[in-house]
């Protein structure tokens, strides 16, 4: 993570595809207006957002809209010449309005695969397959690529496999079977260890140095009906940063907390023409 981010000199682009073609804006060449919202959990369910922009050409607006399959939008944004990927996923819904002498395009996008919503796979294994067999079939059958986390294992089964139906399911059953998690992260499955532990190397550390804007907020949430444990964590403001991910760990050092927590949830927020632009984060403790 770079040292320092100033919240100056920002820079953004968007790039919106479709089965018509494609088209960029943002930079220097095409500074259109933006305002956004994304957030992002280690959740299954599809992480979502929103973004606006100002007087957008109507060529690309009739894209959004005329489209037969769905578009394709990429937010990255920054600061100077470091940009970094803040959100990717398939417009789900777009509407053209004026807004005092302009129009004002409202896109909103969901972080998930149509491959994943639409599609049904066909598997048949037998016994004694590895789990992470059947899960690269699902998703190779699907045209998508799984990150499996540094201390990933599965089972094998014992009595074979056989399934028709949607890939999430297959993700579901594959991570109840072997202690896992799944979300989808930017057009990709990501499966990790519940109750993971940290990752061996360096990790981020989030302080005032490093672009903190706010004090740790503490947070308890409760805990699963059958431990009644409840979890710890902190939210954190920080200016923005696309390099930090979800399940990531870093280190918190602030006056009022020191150590390393696991990156459960991300809001990424911001405008081209006033305020900052930060990233919310909650973290929790390690191993939850």
């Amino acid at each position: 993570m770079a040292e320092n981010y100033e919240n100056f000199e920002r820079q953004y682009k968007v790039t919106i595809t479709g089965a018509g073609g494609g088209f960029e804006f943002g930079g220097e060449e095409f500074p259109l207006h933006i305002s956004f919202s994304f957030q992002k959990t280690d959740l299954y369910s599809p992480n979502n957002g929103n973004l606006t922009v100002w007087n957008l050409a109507p060529e690309h607006t009739a894209m959004l809209i005329e489209n037969e399959e769905n578009a394709h939008l990429t937010l990255e944004a920054g600061y100077r010449d470091h940009i970094t990927r803040i959100f990717s996923g398939v417009v789900s819904f777009s509407s053209t309005s004026m807004d005092g002498a302009d129009w004002r395009t409202e896109i909103e996008v969901i972080d998930t695969l149509e491959e994943q919503r639409d599609s049904y796979v066909s598997l048949s294994f037998a016994p004694g397959t590895n789990w992470r067999d059947i899960t690269d079939e699902a998703a190779g059958q699907l045209g998508i690529d799984i990150d499996y986390g540094h201390n990933v294992e599965f089972k094998a089964i014992d009595t074979g496999f056989q399934f028709v139906g949607l890939a999430d399911d297959v993700f579901t059953k594959a991570c109840d079977s072997n202690g896992l998690s799944w979300s989808v992260q930017d057009g990709r499955i990501q499966m990790k260890k519940n109750a993971d532990t940290m990752p061996p190397g360096v990790i981020y550390v989030i302080s005032a140095d490093t672009g903190m804007i706010e004090m740790p907020v503490r947070v308890c949430i409760a805990g699963s009906a059958e431990t009644g444990d409840k979890i710890i964590g902190y939210d954190v403001t920080c200016l923005l940063n696309g390099d930090i991910k979800i399940d990531d760990y870093v280190y918190l050092d602030s006056k009022i907390v020191k150590g390393a927590f696991r990156v459960y949830s991300i809001e990424y927020t911001g405008d081209s023409q006033s305020g900052d632009w930060t990233t919310k984060m909650r973290l929790l403790e390690k191993g939850l």
